[in-house]
């Protein structure tokens, strides 16, 4: 699997066609390689995108079914890249990966954007599950050609 020109790993649309599509967004290279490994089997399209300003044209570029959003983004706010989300769609569930609890005032704020659920960033086996259980819950899932 080869990077596209944004030196983002992409499964092969060819093999996912007609089934969901999840954006992982996180800083750490190691979060997304595991990610990308532990979904890479799965019946939807996967897309990594290495930081928030990655993820913004890449996001411009379609529409997803469900976005995994790191909540200590190194480049821009993971708050303010929910809110570019929300801009460009109301109806994709983000979830935030976060690292540590967050203040009552930011989870107000992220429910106020419709984050709909936290999970914790270092249980990666737990994030491909709520992935999994998310596509088995919308239809979304599809089988392999």
């Amino acid at each position: 699997m080869a990077p596209n020109q944004h030196g983002i790993l992409e499964s092969p649309e060819e093999n996912h066609a007609g089934c969901g599509r999840v954006l992982i967004v996180d800083h750490d290279e190691k979060v997304l390689t595991v990610m990308k490994r532990l979904l890479g089997d799965a019946p939807y399209n996967t897309v990594t995108a290495r930081g928030g300003l990655k993820a913004l044209p890449i996001l411009c570029q379609g529409t997803f079914d469900l976005v995994l959003v790191d909540d200590k983004l190194l480049d821009v706010s993971s708050e303010e890249l929910v809110r570019q989300i929300r801009s460009a769609s109301t109806r994709t569930p983000v979830v935030v990966m976060q690292s540590a609890p967050h203040t009552d005032d930011l989870a107000v704020r992220y429910a106020q954007l419709g984050v709909c659920f936290f999970i914790n960033r270092d249980d990666p086996e737990g994030i491909a599950v709520l992935v999994h259980d998310h596509f088995l819950r919308t239809r979304f899932l599809c089988t392999h050609s």
